[in-house]
């Protein structure tokens, strides 16, 4: 007698067909959503921010979450990149917190320090630093995965799942997928600034050498030059050259590009002893570049004060040897 398996009933066989019919559907959406994003990194050029949203908002939707956010770690700060599923109100406000230091008890902060995946129980626990933000919405587990640039966390991907829905592992390992394609159009926007950032100084390199070679015996041309190229490519609010006068001891402003500060006109006609208490003074003394980075709070700087104007919050003196 021969026993035959038994026959599966068409309930069995509607269950197991639904469930491939879904299980294509989610393939199609994950290879619709990658293509979207592999898309918006071959159009990013050097501005990544359109991945970035289409990373958080594809996370969101296939991981089936409710909220994504991301987030950039410059070693010090971390700084808002993008996020899905908050009210335009709640982001808003949101936004305005960064800047901020590294959290701790937060998932985006132990994503940083670990540089691996990190997984949150319960996101309304008072252990978490951002309960209360879970409380409000009502999510309890969290998954951060980190995107690295140059073998370094660069950031972090957080998402958050509603009452007790678990974040299943195929969607955490589509997250790093989506961690590794952010990693892509990160290292592409480098690479493109760099190469338009040195295209830019070889340019201001070379109108600088055809001012020089128009202008052989002439130094007032080769110096207006100088300040304009530096301007355009610093984005400064004003810039001068002062060359020392050996009869007074004294700075002059030789050439100046300025948008009509009172400062500016009032070294016009006040040489700048060479001292810490400016920045033309401070760099001739010390011989190097100069960077004060907060004049307003300076120590030793007083030039401003004495001249009794508001003048910059920075400033960078180069030395003419």
């Amino acid at each position: 007698m021969i026993s035959m398996p038994p026959r599966p009933t068409q309930r069995h066989s509607d269950s197991a067909l639904a469930k491939e019919v879904q299980e294509l559907a989610d393939q199609l959406a994950q290879s619709k959503a990658t293509a979207n994003v592999l898309k918006a990194i071959e159009n990013s050029s050097s501005n990544i921010q359109p991945v970035f949203d289409a990373i958080a908002k594809a996370a969101t939707e296939l991981c089936g979450a409710q909220f994504c956010e991301l987030t950039r770690y410059d070693g010090v700060l971390f700084h808002y990149c993008a996020s899905f599923g908050f009210t335009p109100k709640w982001v808003s406000d949101h936004k305005s917190l960064y800047p901020r230091v590294l959290q701790e008890n937060s998932v985006s902060g132990e994503v940083i320090k670990t540089g691996d995946v990190v997984r949150l129980k319960d996101a309304q626990a008072e252990t978490f630093s951002e309960y209360l933000t879970a409380r409000e919405f009502g999510f309890r587990r969290m998954v951060g995965v980190p995107i690295f640039n140059e073998d370094k966390v660069w950031g972090a991907i957080v998402l958050a799942w509603s009452g007790d829905d678990i974040p299943k592992e195929p969607h955490i390992a589509l997250v790093q997928k989506f961690a590794a394609q952010a990693s892509i159009a990160i290292e592409n926007a480098r690479l493109i600034n760099e190469t338009q950032e040195a295209l830019e100084y070889q340019t201001a390199t070379s109108e600088i050498l055809g001012v020089i070679s128009r202008s052989p015996n002439e130094l007032q041309p080769v110096l207006d030059a100088i300040l304009e190229v530096a301007s355009r490519i610093c984005g400064l609010q004003d810039a001068y050259v002062a060359l020392l006068n050996p009869e007074d001891g004294r700075y002059h402003v030789l050439s100046l590009l300025s948008e009509g500060s009172e400062s500016t006109e009032y070294m016009l006609v006040n040489p700048i002893t060479p001292d810490f208490g400016s920045c033309t003074g401070r760099t001739a003394l010390l011989g190097k570049t100069t960077y004060i980075e907060d004049a307003v709070n300076d120590p030793t700087y007083d030039w401003q004060k004495k001249a009794g104007l508001s003048g910059y919050q920075s400033m960078l003196g180069v030395p003419l040897v």
